[in-house]
């Protein structure tokens, strides 16, 4: 999942002003994994699993490595804990429509109950007192990104030419007038 998201990384690097200009120049399968990899937030838990773990992502064997010094914050069952903390950001999170009050509320509600789940467990967790801040910042943080991702629509006004483009290609068949993305640009 992780080369993918790496992969994808890349593409968007590339990505034009206009997303329908991306979209125009892709595969709309392509498309469709380039876009579900970026909103699926599970890919960035996975990548928060590792470093709470002491890991590292090795570019060339594209694998999370242990590293040689244990860098763990926190055991395995303080992972499972917050693992199970952010189960409540999915994409249907990101997909949401949020405002900023919205956010700002549930990220108090949640700044509470990790801030308890940290301190009130940080022996059972593996937690060191050195490492509090930096971890619930982290985590804080993760959470935080992912829903101002639905500030306002945010993504899912990034979805809708995809899907537009995935709808109609799906519905009509390949024309002559431009291959199969020749609808691009035109008015119905």
């Amino acid at each position: 999942m992780i080369e993918r998201l790496i992969s994808s990384m890349n593409d968007f690097d590339q990505v034009s002003a206009s997303p329908r200009d991306f979209l125009s120049r892709t595969d709309p399968r392509e498309t469709y994994s380039f876009l579900k990899d970026i909103i699926d937030p599970i890919a960035s838990m996975d990548v928060l699993k590792h470093i709470l773990r002491g890991e590292e992502y090795d570019l060339e064997t594209q694998k999370w490595l242990k590293t040689k010094k244990s860098m763990a914050m926190l055991n395995e069952i303080g992972i499972q804990k917050v693992m199970a903390e952010l189960s409540r950001v999915s994409k249907d999170t990101n997909l949401s429509n949020l405002d900023k009050e919205e956010i700002n509320l549930i990220m108090r509600h949640f700044g509470i109950v990790l801030n308890d789940l940290l301190y009130n467990n940080s022996d059972k967790i593996g937690l060191k007192d050195e490492d509090f801040q930096s971890i619930f910042l982290m985590i804080f943080h993760h959470v935080q990104f992912t829903l101002k991702r639905a500030l306002g629509e945010g993504e899912r006004k990034l979805l809708k030419p995809a899907i537009n483009v995935t709808e109609n290609i799906s519905s009509s068949p390949q024309q002559d007038n431009g291959g199969m993305l020749g609808f691009i640009g035109r008015r119905r």
